[in-house]
Formats: structure tokens, sequence, C-alpha cells
């Protein structure tokens, strides 16, 4: 029993004095501008709003509302003037296209994917 009492004893490993700074702080808060318009969407620092070094590598086009966003995967969703979705990419700074003209909207503001389907003549 003795053993056991000086295996188990001395200073804990996990004090917050030995944790990694970044795991104390923190965690960094920024807000996304997307235009309207269409063009380049910003990054901005929380409680500041100064411009975060982040810029997009391609333009957003012209926006008809932001639909939402996947966090795990980097992506914010909208919804452009020609019912595509798109997808901003975070972390490739990249403007992807996931559904060509088939998003509808309905009276309660939900998108739904209409996949088009060749007509039989």
């Amino acid at each position: 029993m003795l053993l056991l009492c000086a295996a188990c004893g001395g200073s804990s490993d996990l004090a917050t004095g030995t944790l990694p700074a970044s795991s104390r702080s923190v965690a960094p808060v920024t807000v996304l501008r997307i235009p309207r318009e269409g063009g380049q969407a910003h990054l901005y620092r929380v409680p500041t709003l100064d411009s975060a070094p982040w810029k997009p590598d391609e333009r957003l086009p012209p926006i008809d509302r932001v639909i939402g966003a996947d966090p795990e995967q980097g992506l914010v969703f909208v919804l452009d003037r020609k019912s595509n979705v798109v997808a901003l990419d975070l972390d490739t700074r990249r403007v992807r296209t996931f559904l060509e003209t088939c998003a509808t909207r309905r009276w309660d503001q939900t998108v739904r994917s209409t996949p088009s389907i060749p007509r039989a003549r």
C-alpha cells in the first residue's frame, strides 16, 4: 500500500500552468462579410473589426441570400440570383457551384433541390 501512495503523490501534470497556451486562450472570432452584389468576401476580427489577412482567390456571383455554413468542412453556402447553390470554401479560398439551377424557393424560404429531368418528346 505504501508503493501505491508514493506513485500517486506529487504535482499534477494537468494543472493549468502546464497546459499549452492555445488551450487556455479564447478562440479567435471572425465575421465574414458576403457582398450581395457579388465580388470578394471579407473577413474581419471581432471585436475590433480589423480586416483579417484572409482573402478569397475567386469572386462570388451576385447573391440572393446566404443559406448556411458547415464549420467542419469550412464551407459557407449561398444562393445566387440564378438559383445556383454556391459554396465558398474557406480553406482553399475557392468558390464552387454545388447545384446548378436546381434550387427552388418555397413560401417558407427553404431551398429544395430538384434535379432537372429530361422531358420525353
